[in-house]
Order: C-alpha cells, then structure tokens, then sequence
C-alpha cells in the first residue's frame, strides 16, 4: 500500500503502525500522534487581553451578519424564496449516508 504521508518525518514512520489498528485502538493512537489539543490562542491580532478579544470578535460577527439594508434584506430573501420553490430533490439522503465505523469496515477490506 501506497501511503503520501503529509505529516513530519518522524510522524510517517508510525504509520505503518496505524494501519494495523483497529476501531477504538487507532482513533486512540491517531489522536495521540497527530492531534495537539484545544489550545486557545494567546494572541489575536496581537490583542491579548481576553476580554477585547471577545469584544472584537463580537464586533466583526455583529457587522458580518447584519444585513447593509433593509432592502438588500428583502431582496436576498425574495431571491432565496423564488429559487426555494422550483428546488426539488430525488435523491434518497438516507441511502448516502457513512459513518466512521463503515469508513473503517471499507478500509479494512
């Protein structure tokens, strides 16, 4: 098997090692090699302070979200209420659907 490692050098050679586990046992080993944790960041835009941050942060969502004008407002939503309603879909979702467990089952195979 053919593997393009995109992680460090001294991550590649456990790989091997990885495609020997199975279910719980990889997950495990994988998170254990791979994943650095959830860290929060100590700076943002060399901010430190939390408290502006969160302040800053909120102040960019606030005018990403908003709309410009109450008529851009009317006009998107009449746009996404006329092409809503010749949308029709065939496919059956549920017959589309994975999970990591059959992931893990194909791979296997």
């Amino acid at each position: 098997m053919l593997i393009n490692c995109l992680f460090p050098l001294t991550h590649c050679s456990n790989t091997d090692a990885l495609l020997h586990k199975q279910g719980v046992a990889f997950w495990k080993s994988w998170k254990s090699k791979f994943e650095s944790g959830n860290r929060p960041a100590s700076h943002v835009n060399g901010i430190t302070d939390a408290a502006t941050v969160a302040e800053t942060f909120a102040m960019h969502f606030a005018k990403s979200c908003a709309s410009n004008t109450s008529v851009g407002a009317v006009r998107l939503r009449n746009e996404y209420t006329r092409l809503r309603r010749d949308y029709y879909c065939t496919i059956d979702i549920d017959r589309y659907k994975f999970d990591a467990e059959l992931v893990e089952v194909i791979i296997s195979n």
